[in-house]
């Protein structure tokens, strides 16, 4: 069925786009995770649960 359908999408370049669209979302994540001035928010969020 997988064979079928892929034979019937006439445009390849659709899922180059999404798979480019989906890298650099998932790479903005990962930048965004990461960045340095967040690491104080981070730490207050993890001490969060022993401040009982």
């Amino acid at each position: 069925m997988k064979a079928e359908v892929l034979a019937l999408f006439h445009m390849p370049q659709l899922s180059l786009i999404g798979l480019m669209i989906f890298f650099g979302f998932f790479l903005t994540m990962v930048l965004w995770l990461y960045r340095a001035r967040s690491k104080p928010f981070y730490n207050h969020l993890a001490s969060l649960p022993l401040g009982d």
